[in-house]
C-alpha cells in the first residue's frame, strides 16, 4: 500500500511539472557539457519513460547466468521498463543476513550499466559502511558509537572509507549516515 501511494505522489507531482507551459517553467540558460547530456537524454524519453526513472529495484549483489530467470527479470527491467536505479540489499536465509562479494555486485551493476538507455543510480542501505551488505570491506561500529566518541576525524574516516569502497563497486547513492531514533530495545 505504502509503495502504490508513494508511486501514485511521485507520478502526480511529475505530471505537474511536465505539463507547466513554457512560459511557467522559464528560459534555461546554456547548459555545462555533462547537463545538456542530462537533458537530451530527458528529450528523447516519453513520458513514461521519465516515470519509470522513478522506480529503484533491489538487487542482492549476486550476478545470475545471462540465461536465468533472475537475469531475464533484471535485464527487462532495466532495457524495456528502463527504471532509474537499484539498491543493494542483503539475501535473509533462515534469519540470517547473507552479504554480497563486492566483485560479483560490481560485475552486475556494471552488466546492467550497459544494459540502460541512461544510467541507472546503484545505492546501498551502508550505515555501517559497505561490511553491512558486502563481505571483505572495512567493519565500523553503529553510528551510535561514533557519536558517543565525539571524534570528528574518526566519523570523517567512516565517511571516506565508505564512499571509496562504495564507488569501486559502483554503488552512486549511500544511505547513510541515518538519523534514527532509538527507540526499540529489539533493535538498538
Amino acid at each position: 500500500m505504502f509503495l502504490k501511494r508513494t508511486t501514485g505522489l511521485a507520478v502526480a507531482s511529475l505530471l505537474c511539472i511536465l505539463e507547466a507551459p513554457a512560459q511557467q517553467r522559464g528560459r534555461r540558460p546554456k547548459l555545462p557539457p555533462e547537463e545538456s547530456q542530462v537533458q537530451q537524454w530527458m528529450a528523447a524519453m516519453s513520458l513514461r519513460d521519465k516515470i519509470a526513472q522513478l522506480i529503484v529495484i533491489p538487487f542482492y549483489g549476486e550476478n545470475p547466468h545471462s540465461k536465468s530467470a533472475a537475469f531475464r527479470k533484471f535485464s527487462t527491467a532495466v532495457s524495456e521498463l528502463h527504471v532509474g536505479g537499484m539498491i543493494l540489499v542483503n539475501r535473509v536465509r533462515q534469519g540470517l543476513a547473507i552479504n554480497a562479494e563486492p566483485v560479483t555486485a560490481a560485475a552486475f551493476l556494471n552488466r546492467m550499466q550497459k544494459l540502460a538507455k541512461v544510467p541507472l543510480i546503484a545505492g546501498a542501505d551502508f550505515e555501517r559502511g559497505a561490511s553491512m551488505r558486502v563481505s571483505g570491506t572495512t567493519k565500523f561500529p553503529h553510528n551510535m558509537a561514533f557519536a558517543a566518541a565525539r571524534d570528528l576525524a574518526a566519523t570523517r574516516k567512516l565517511g571516506e572509507v565508505t564512499a571509496r569502497e562504495s564507488r569501486a563497486m559502483g554503488v552512486h547513492w549511500v544511505f547513510a549516515p541515518v538519523a534514527d531514533v532509538n527507540n526499540n530495545p529489539g533493535n538498538p
